[in-house]
């Protein structure tokens, strides 16, 4: 009984060590950068829209999304979750979302000329 189980355990932690590391994303990364920092604008955006159309809204954002960039949802989602199973990667890839929205935030600034009081 003994060897059945240690057996059994050999096996576990062999198999667990062939895999083939971490998946890899469908998307390449600085594509999927610019479509989630679309996602953030058209969740800002639904923050403003009545609580009863926004999940018709998020649903004609997202698919806008995806046909913009010409990915799937499918894909997307499959990306998302292996990144929430990969945090240092998911990190890494929020802090250059985080720094095209300051880079778009700033442009937008630019434009746009402050009003005086």
């Amino acid at each position: 009984m003994r060897q059945k189980v240690f057996f059994l355990g050999f096996m576990v932690l062999f198999l667990y060590s062939c895999r083939s590391g971490v998946e890899k994303t469908e998307i390449p990364q600085e594509l999927l950068i610019q479509v989630l920092v679309d996602v953030h604008f058209a969740e800002g955006a639904l923050l403003n829209a009545r609580l009863s159309d926004r999940d018709s809204l998020r649903k004609l954002y997202y698919a806008q999304i995806f046909e913009i960039h010409q990915i799937r949802e499918s894909d997307f989602e499959n990306d998302m979750t292996i990144l929430k199973y990969n945090p240092k990667e998911l990190e890494q890839l929020y802090e250059r979302v985080l720094e095209e929205i300051k880079e778009k935030e700033e442009e937008i600034n630019k434009e746009s000329p402050k009003q005086k009081k």
